[in-house]
């Protein structure tokens, strides 16, 4: 399943590499791809999305994750 979340914080693409990186590291998810342009996270899962576990990994990379409910 794919999700987008906006990302607020990041001031340049390495910023949003930094957080893609930390993001990858979550094993409930296939992929994350940050955009720094869009300001936002693509996020690709398997089962129940991880929302507080991404919300978390976001904060403790220094960004604010805004994750619409469904």
């Amino acid at each position: 399943m794919k999700k987008t979340i906006v990302i607020e914080g990041m001031h340049c693409n390495r910023c949003a590499d930094r957080l893609q990186l930390e993001l990858n590291e979550i094993e409930a998810l296939k992929s994350a791809k940050v955009s720094f342009k869009n300001k936002n996270a693509v996020i690709n899962y398997k089962g129940e999305f991880p929302k507080k576990v991404i919300e978390d990994v976001v904060e403790k990379t220094g960004y604010i994750a805004i994750i619409e409910e469904e």
